[in-house]
């Protein structure tokens, strides 16, 4: 029939029905691709918001532990593996919710120490040589920060002649004065390096709340977490 009505054209008509035709099938394939990428999506969604069954949850929450026994013995290796099984396999479990935060931390495992060329030193000096450094963010309005950093002070004092080096830098934000944040030090007797950066160190570092720490030995980053995390196992770990 088409080719019938294509000989009782014009040649100009018959090239504009064809190409009508071609931009209707062109059409016809553009909306066929579009439902069947809206169905795999629907699927996918579907898939997602299925409920974790009681057994999934119980699997996923005790890889968190294993996870957080991991760093507390100073493996963030393991404990980034662990994370990512458990984002990649369980996403949809309540322990993956948990997951995701230090899945955001360990994303700094692995890589390479960042400059502190650009810190403004307040109180000692850093060495690039130590065997092993730790980096703790702190802000002087925090009282988490003021709660931690008397500890990681107690940690630095036993382990320092072992070849622990304790570095802590500020940005001195929100309502902190360099005057406010230089009494902490001096109230809370600290005796590790103390230095004031302007953002890049944290950034590279991936840290979003404080306080934060970072470990880094043979000029890579091998643990990332809340200092709370840090016993004296994973930091004997480290110097051995």
């Amino acid at each position: 029939m088409l080719l019938i009505l294509l000989a009782c054209l014009t040649p100009r008509q018959g090239d504009q029905l064809q190409a009508q035709n071609s931009e209707l099938a062109a059409a016809l394939d553009e909306s066929e691709r579009q439902r069947v990428q809206a169905e795999a999506e629907l699927a996918e969604c579907q898939t997602l918001s299925t409920p974790p069954t009681a057994a999934e949850e119980i699997q996923a929450s005790a890889m968190l532990v294993q996870a957080n026994e991991a760093l507390a013995k100073g493996d963030a290796l393991t404990a980034k593996g662990i994370v990512a099984v458990i984002l990649s396999e369980h996403g949809n479990t309540q322990a993956a919710w948990g997951a995701e935060r230090q899945a955001r931390e360990l994303a700094a495992v692995g890589l390479d120490a960042v400059s502190l060329d650009q810190v403004e030193w307040w109180q000692g000096q850093h060495d690039p040589n130590a065997q092993v450094t730790l980096i703790v963010f702190w802000e002087q309005w925090c009282p988490h920060c003021r709660r931690e950093m008397p500890k990681t002070n107690l940690q630095w004092q036993r382990y320092k002649d072992q070849g622990l080096q304790v570095i802590a830098l500020t940005k001195v934000t929100n309502s902190s004065t360099d005057e406010s944040a230089h009494a902490l030090i001096v109230d809370q007797d600290i005796g590790f390096a103390v230095g004031k950066e302007k953002g890049s160190v944290s950034e590279a570092y991936f840290v979003s709340g404080i306080p934060a720490a970072v470990v880094i030995q043979d000029g890579k980053v091998i643990w990332r977490g809340h200092p709370a995390k840090i016993s004296d196992e994973a930091i004997e770990s480290w110097l051995e």
